[in-house]
């Protein structure tokens, strides 16, 4: 039972199934604990496609970043990323998220392996996806303000966003009161931080229902959420 961070010593077979390269018969010895986890590899969604590319992945730390969900989770539990590149697959041998189609997320990381000739990817906990999640709305920071203005919507409505710092804000995120992905909106700069525009429309251009919805921007790992009620 070594826990994350443990340096150890491991001593096993290496075998092959089905294509997988694993270690059985193990044992471990643990050499010292609470060590830094190393940074994953970064990797292109199309590198997951063919062996040629993929295998020497098997079992590594690696990141995907910039990604957009191309197919919902099977019976399986396996769901299609893509990053431009090609798509990969997610799956949920460690940890299960359900996103939906067109959600795009900032990154994700996870462990690479290899089942029914296929690679994939196996996120181990809800860090290790840059998702569209709703956290608390009512996160609050002395460094960050957040604000839309008219609210209550009625056809449009700006979003404005400043920092103490100047962080590398690209994008703002909007979800509806269930937590459901809505659409993403480019930010610019202004004179006194970022700013965009939504115009109450989803990312396929359909007008949105009444009610709450909630708008993120994520700064150093850290989300930060306000909400806005939209009434035409």
């Amino acid at each position: 039972s070594p826990t994350l961070g443990d340096e150890i010593n491991i001593t096993g077979t290496v075998s092959e199934y089905y294509g997988f390269t694993e270690l059985t018969n193990i044992s471990y010895e643990t050499i010292s604990y609470a060590n830094p986890v190393p940074e994953p590899v970064m990797v292109n969604t199309g590198d997951l496609q063919q062996s040629n590319t993929a295998e020497k992945y098997e079992s590594v730390l690696i990141k995907l970043q910039d990604v957009e969900v191309t197919q919902a989770p099977d019976d399986h539990g396996q769901w299609y990323v893509d990053d431009g590149s090609g798509e990969c697959q997610i799956d949920d041998e460690i940890y299960s998220y359900t996103p939906t189609i067109g959600e795009e997320l900032d990154f994700i990381i996870g462990v690479v392996d290899y089942s029914f000739d296929e690679y994939a990817v196996n996120p181990r906990n809800a860090d290790d996806l840059g998702t569209n999640a709703i956290n608390n709305p009512d996160q609050a920071s002395n460094t960050i303000s957040l604000i839309n203005y008219p609210n209550p919507v009625r056809k449009t409505t700006t979003i404005a966003f400043n920092c103490n710092s100047t962080p590398p804000i690209k994008t703002i995120k909007l979800f509806d009161v269930t937590g459901k992905f809505v659409k993403q909106l480019r930010l610019a700069k202004s004179d006194n931080g970022f700013m965009t525009t939504w115009n109450c429309q989803d990312r396929e251009g359909n007008t949105v229902s009444n009610g709450i919805y909630y708008y993120q921007i994520t700064v150093d790992g850290k989300f930060y959420h306000n909400k806005m009620l939209v009434l035409q």
